[in-house]
C-alpha cells in the first residue's frame, strides 16, 4: 500500500457547490477502487492525501493530473505505508474559508512555493504534518 500527497491550485474560483460535488463524486468512486484519503481546499489552492494499492492510486493519479479543474499539479510525496491514515475517509474534506489555525497555514503557504517544492524530501514531510493536522481538526 502507498500514501501519495499532492498540491494544485484551482484553474478558476470554485464555488462551494462545485467543491461539494467534487467531494460526492470523489467519495464514490474511492470507495469503488478501494482509496482513501484527505482534501484539503483553501485559497484557491488543494493539498490532497490518497492512499489505497499501486494499482488503483496510478490511473486515479493520471486521471486528476489531467483534470482541467486544476493547474500547477505537483506530487510532493509517495511513499510506502503499512496502515492507512484515513481508514474511514473515502474522501475527507476540510474547507478553510476562513483563516486556519496559524501553524497549518504557513505550512501550506510554504507547500505552494516552487523553490521549497521542487524535489525536496522536507516537502513530503511538511506535507504529512499538514494533513494530519487538518484530520485531527476533523475528527469529532
Amino acid at each position: 500500500m502507498i500514501s501519495i500527497i499532492y498540491i494544485s491550485n484551482a484553474a478558476s474560483r470554485l464555488s462551494a457547490a462545485e467543491l461539494d460535488e467534487i467531494l460526492v463524486s470523489s467519495r464514490r468512486k474511492n470507495a469503488r477502487i478501494g482509496v482513501t484519503g484527505m482534501l484539503v481546499h483553501m485559497d484557491g489552492s488543494f493539498i490532497q492525501a490518497l492512499e489505497g494499492e499501486a494499482d488503483s492510486l496510478d490511473p486515479l493519479m493520471s486521471r486528476i493530473s489531467d483534470d482541467r479543474r486544476h493547474r500547477d499539479f505537483v506530487v510532493i510525496a509517495r511513499y510506502p505505508i503499512a496502515a492507512r491514515q484515513f481508514p474511514d475517509w473515502s474522501m475527507g474534506f476540510r474547507r478553510c474559508d476562513g483563516a486556519p489555525p496559524a501553524e497549518l497555514a504557513e505550512h501550506f503557504l510554504n507547500l505552494r512555493r516552487p523553490v521549497f517544492i521542487a524535489g525536496s524530501a522536507t516537502a513530503g514531510s511538511v506535507a504529512h504534518r499538514l494533513i494530519e493536522g487538518f484530520r485531527q481538526r476533523s475528527r469529532g
